[in-house]
């Protein structure tokens, strides 16, 4: 698993998506906006995100012309909904490059000492 150091910037992810060839990313910031959006459209698709209660004052929301596309960006995670393997896969390397990212091991290296 990977974690990045710090919070992502999502006009720099904006820029290492285009420069990947995936374009037409428009960033969301506006609270009330993504609190409507992680409430009616996220939240049921990733129930996971009812138990980290992402702020909305704290997130960036990455979307696309084409709508089965999007990124929520939190404090501390990103959250990528796609339905295409290359758009996922230019997603992911782009995520990588815009932050320093640790390598966190699986849980049961921890417990076990085996990496």
């Amino acid at each position: 698993m990977l974690i990045a150091k710090s919070p992502i910037n999502a006009g720099q992810l904006v820029k290492q998506l285009t420069e990947s060839g995936v374009t037409g990313a428009q960033v969301i910031t506006e609270p009330k906006v993504l609190a409507n959006f992680l409430a009616t459209q996220l939240t049921p698709h990733l129930p996971v995100l009812s138990r980290l209660q992402p702020d909305p004052a704290k997130c960036a929301l990455v979307v696309f012309p084409n709508s089965t596309t999007t990124i929520l960006l939190t404090e501390n995670a990103s959250h990528v909904c796609c339905q295409d393997e290359g758009t996922r896969q230019a997603i992911r390397q782009s995520l990588m490059a815009s932050t320093e990212m640790i390598a966190v091991p699986p849980s049961s290296a921890l417990t076990t000492g085996v990496f």
